[in-house]
């Protein structure tokens, strides 16, 4: 099918790109292979999960994805007390070539240059241990997530705003924070 043309101006993917590209129920199934039993890592993690499992819901047996997920902008978050960085802005500010934003593979290249960079300052700040595993960071991640949407929902309220999803929804659909659950 054709690409909206307001969707190729977030994304920049064509429809010419996609064309003869495998049906997206093929790459899902190709995907849930991949990371079954695995921790995935995203930046701003919620939004490709929910698209993801929009599409799974409606593939034979209405799958949820069950697997952990590590995103590195709550950790941003955590750091900078708050702010709200985009993938690009966080890249800038340790110094990290973005390439093309918003192509797959620049963004998850440019993902995988900043978390050393943000892992180091969380150990700074004594918000992890120096070495701490995937289990403790998604620990610590989950309180740091429900701690900011918390803040975050109060904002959009006082402002006069509905809240949108954000971690919660993704907990809603069975999407554990933490390895211990």
């Amino acid at each position: 099918g054709e690409s909206p043309a307001d969707a190729t101006a977030v994304h920049g993917i064509t429809s010419e790109m996609v064309q003869g590209a495998p049906p997206v129920e093929a790459v899902l199934d190709e995907m849930w292979d991949l990371f079954e039993d695995r921790v995935l890592c995203a930046y701003n993690l919620p939004y490709d999960w929910q698209v993801a499992q929009r599409y799974l819901e409606y593939t034979p047996g209405g799958r949820v994805l069950p697997f952990p997920g590590l995103d590195p902008s709550v950790w941003w978050r955590k750091i900078t007390n708050g702010f709200s960085g985009k993938l690009t802005a966080v890249a800038a500010h340790y110094k990290v070539d973005m390439g093309n934003a918003h192509d797959a593979g620049c963004d998850t290249l440019a993902t995988a240059k900043i978390i050393p960079h943000l892992l180091q300052d969380l150990v700074q700040q004594r918000a992890i241990p120096s070495h701490v595993d995937a289990h403790g960071l998604l620990t610590a991640q989950s309180t740091w997530a429900q701690n900011q949407e918390i803040r975050i929902n109060a904002w959009l309220r006082r402002s006069g705003r509905q809240p949108g999803p954000g971690w919660s929804a993704c907990v809603a659909r069975g999407v554990p924070f933490s390895l211990a659950e």
